[in-house]
């Protein structure tokens, strides 16, 4: 008994000493308290990735605006040529044949400011009339041009032209009435200089602008011969007014609208 009581004393005095003693470290599966790792301990940082802008704010950003060039111009004009033929006096007393129509033009090379184009244009005048002895004489004139053209945009508003063109051209030459007149057909081999001059604005999807040429026109001479049809016992004999050139000197207005 006296042993015991000597073992129980010595394990009360062991007692305090036991709880001064440092914790065991934790188990590695244990969970770690964060603010048990040590202050000098470096710490891994982690760059963060550039921010990426959503794909709608770049499509809803204004786009500048930027003139689209034409692929394809229709031009609304009228020509006249001052006729130097002493022929055409039959026809008018004034020496100016005017002819309307329209053109189609689309750039086949672009480099910076220069556009090199080609183009068709069809142009003509019908019943343009005189008289010959009291005798009603009327000329149809047709004309058909193929055009390379070169332009420079001195601005984004103005720009200056030069072209040639190559073509034919046709006059149907008509002596007497209506009813009894006598006709005939020719063709004639036809070219073209010419300058310009063309403003225009963007509206839109379309290119809106006025365009002023001038140049000289060369044509072969027409025969203005018929022989009109015979009545009965009579023989009619061909008649021969000459010939009639329309080479002249030129100035054309046009309206140019561009897609």
């Amino acid at each position: 008994m006296k042993t015991c009581l000597t073992l129980l004393a010595t394990l009360a005095c062991a007692a305090p000493a036991w709880a001064h003693e440092p914790k065991a470290l934790a188990a590695p599966n244990d969970d770690a308290d964060s603010s048990e790792i040590p202050a000098s301990e470096p710490v891994a940082q982690v760059a963060e990735a550039p921010a990426v802008a959503p794909a709608g704010a770049a499509a809803s950003a204004p786009a500048a605006t930027v003139p689209r060039p034409e692929t394809l111009t229709l031009e609304l004009g009228s020509r006249t040529l001052f006729v130097r033929d002493d022929a055409y006096g039959v026809f008018s007393s004034r020496r100016a044949l005017g002819v309307g129509g329209f053109a189609l033009r689309a750039p086949v090379y672009r480099d910076d400011a220069w556009t090199y184009a080609a183009g068709l244009s069809l142009e003509g005048q019908d019943d343009v009339r005189g008289s010959v002895r009291s005798v009603p004489v009327a000329i149809d004139v047709f004309r058909a041009v193929a055009r390379g053209e070169v332009s420079f945009a001195a601005t984004r508003y103005l720009t200056a032209y030069g072209s040639v063109g190559v073509g034919a051209e046709s006059i149907e030459f008509r002596y007497g009435s209506a009813s009894e007149a006598a006709w005939s057909k020719t063709w004639s081999p036809t070219g073209e200089l010419g300058l310009g001059l063309g403003a225009h604005a963007q509206v839109g999807w379309a290119r809106i602008g006025l365009r002023l040429d001038g140049g000289y026109a060369l044509a072969k001479s027409h025969a203005l011969r018929v022989t009109q049809p015979e009545v009965g016992d009579v023989v009619r004999q061909p008649v021969d007014l000459g010939t009639l050139s329309t080479s002249a000197p030129f100035a054309r207005v046009a309206l140019q609208l561009g897609f």
